[in-house]
């Protein structure tokens, strides 16, 4: 029961803007917006991204965002207010990838 109603008094959104992969430094670079659309003010908040190799088998493919080939997360310190939107970039050093990729975006705020 805790976890609906957190779910539902905090309840951020991402939203993707640009996913660049740069070949020239091996780099990913991930900008989005954090939306507060919840029913309170955020005091901090944490944006972790996986990166895993896509299947076309179901199963395969959920086995692979459990095991994500990179992993990354950032802080953001400052307090969003309700409604508020926030700019984030994230960038992956040493990204080298031979196959088709997805990118997976989760928020955790308090």
């Amino acid at each position: 029961m805790p976890f609906c109603v957190d779910k539902y008094i905090k309840s951020p959104d991402i939203n993707t803007t640009q996913i660049k992969e740069l070949k020239f430094v091996d780099n990913l670079i991930i900008e989005g917006i954090l939306i507060n659309s919840g029913k309170v003010d955020y005091r901090k908040c944490r944006v972790v991204a996986k990166i895993y190799y896509k299947d076309k088998f179901i199963v395969k493919e959920y086995l692979n965002m459990l095991k994500p080939i990179y992993k990354r997360s950032i802080n953001l310190e400052n307090p969003i207010k309700r409604k508020e939107e926030v700019d984030f970039r994230m960038v992956i050093d040493n990204f080298k990838v031979s196959k088709e990729y997805e990118v997976y975006l989760k928020a955790e705020c308090r």
